[in-house]
């Protein structure tokens, strides 16, 4: 015959886990509020860099990654705020946690030290190469041979295009 001790602590044990049940059940059952994704508020930083993130004239966020955004935050029930500012200002305020996301920001290894990046690009980059009508660059493909010149904005604004220009085995 088990000891009673034995039997104590039995019923402890099962006393301790119906009391876990209730606590795990009595939330559900009872529709006391949660943590759930209608919770999630994010500050997401907008910037001038049309057509990707831009302001409209009546001063709300657009532009393709806004769109895409917001779809995500329907589905979700995230709430969204925008906070507007400068590229750079929103990269500071990410740094510093006074945002959450910062959309559109290039890869570099410097970042990803400090930032978490998405594994599936959004957008691929495009480029336009301007050329006199009577020249015969027609497709980026024309280009073998020729070395362009032009405005580069930012070290990341080449890098995609000459990394493009490599694909196609370019001199």
């Amino acid at each position: 015959m088990p000891s009673r001790a034995y039997l104590t602590a039995k019923v402890q044990v099962k006393i301790i886990t119906v009391i876990l049940l209730l606590m795990l059940l009595v939330p559900l059952l009872t529709g006391y509020p949660s943590l759930t994704a209608a919770d999630v508020q994010l500050k997401i930083g907008v910037y001038e860099n049309s057509p990707k993130i831009f302001t409209r004239e009546e001063g709300t966020p657009a532009g393709i990654f806004i769109d895409i955004i917001q779809e995500i935050a329907k589905k979700e029930g995230w709430e969204i705020t925008y906070i507007p500012g400068t590229w750079a200002e929103g990269l500071e305020r990410l740094a510093a946690g006074s945002i959450d996301l910062m959309p559109d920001v290039a890869y570099s290894s410097e970042r990803d030290d400090r930032f978490d990046y998405h594994s599936n690009p959004v957008l691929a980059s495009w480029f336009q190469v301007y050329a006199k009508e009577e020249s015969d660059i027609r497709t980026i493909l024309d280009l073998d041979g020729k070395k362009p010149s032009g405005y580069w904005r930012t070290p990341f604004s080449t890098t995609p295009f000459l990394l493009s220009s490599e694909s196609f085995e370019y001199r």
